[in-house]
């Protein structure tokens, strides 16, 4: 083969003149490698893979970082707090605000009992019970960490009312009815309402609307009974009507005499000092009306 002396590039043998310079080549022995147009680019080739390698490496050493910087920001606590630590929720369940303290970057919650659900915020998080329809109290824990350093809320959940409490103790109607709306307040959550038949009841959430037909019969007297678990109360319900001590008469028979108007016979006969010998009295439940509103 034949070499360029001031290119430094071979040539077959069968060319005379360097292409590069024009230049006379010199004939070199065989053992020389030789410099072809794809042995030039090589060298390009290795300058690629070594641009690769280099990305690859700054991707390794980018992830090594993100995880000893995230590691770091995980550790870095040195306390936390959350307040209130303690809740106890009604059988109807609730929502409760539980404020977290802390020096770290991040806070996380690990554990959450099945039957509460969990809302986060920056330094606070909202628990909410879901109805305990199990008949029984229960309890369960919701556990935050920041670093190495965990914090635990305990949450109570009671399983039977406790209380049921009505806006009114007693309702009273005329002869003509009518409708009243009345509230309970109970830390349950599936009351039940017995009611006298002279009544319509229909409840909504916390109300009871209750209503009484118009009545042509005698006084009425009945009950509006709520209760749930072992917790009852009561609604005394009265309507106006007939006196039913009287039954309308307004006169009832003299107690002292009973109805005699005195005792005894003939010259013995001795008339009541009560009813004065008519053997009734006034009656003192609708007072001689007959009627009771």
């Amino acid at each position: 083969m034949k070499r360029c002396e001031n290119c430094k590039i071979t040539f077959s043998d069968s060319v005379n003149f360097c292409t590069e310079c024009g230049q006379t080549l010199v004939y070199v022995p065989d053992t020389l490698p030789y410099d072809s147009e794809e042995n030039r680019q090589k060298p390009k080739r290795k300058k690629k893979r070594s641009i690769w390698k280099v990305i690859l490496i700054t991707l390794i050493v980018i992830v090594i970082g993100f995880v000893v910087l995230l590691n770091y920001i995980m550790n870095a606590a040195t306390y936390l707090r959350v307040e209130p630590n303690m809740l106890v929720a009604d059988k109807n369940g609730g929502e409760t605000v539980v404020d977290v303290d802390y020096d770290g970057y991040v806070w996380v919650i690990n554990h959450i009992p099945d039957w509460i659900e969990v809302e986060e915020y920056e330094q606070s998080f909202n628990i909410k019970a879901e109805e305990n329809l199990t008949g029984h109290n229960r309890e369960g824990s919701i556990t935050v960490q920041s670093g190495d350093f965990l914090a635990q809320v305990v949450i109570l959940q009671k399983g039977q009312a406790t209380y049921i409490k009505t806006s009114k103790t007693s309702l009273h109607f005329d002869e003509d009815g009518g409708r009243e709306t009345i509230t309970v307040d109970t830390d349950g959550c599936d009351y039940t309402v017995e009611y006298s038949d002279f009544l319509s009841v229909s409840t909504n959430d916390d109300e009871i609307k209750i209503k009484a037909y118009s009545n042509s019969d005698e006084y009425r007297s009945g009950y509006v009974t709520i209760s749930e678990d072992n917790i009852r109360t009561r609604i005394h319900i009265t309507q106006g009507g007939t006196c039913n001590n009287c039954h309308g008469s307004g006169s009832v028979s003299c107690t002292q005499c009973m109805g005699q108007g005195g005792w005894g016979y003939g010259m013995f006969y001795s008339q009541c000092w009560l009813c004065l010998g008519s053997g009734s009295l006034q009656c003192g439940t609708c007072y001689g009306t007959g009627e009771r509103e």
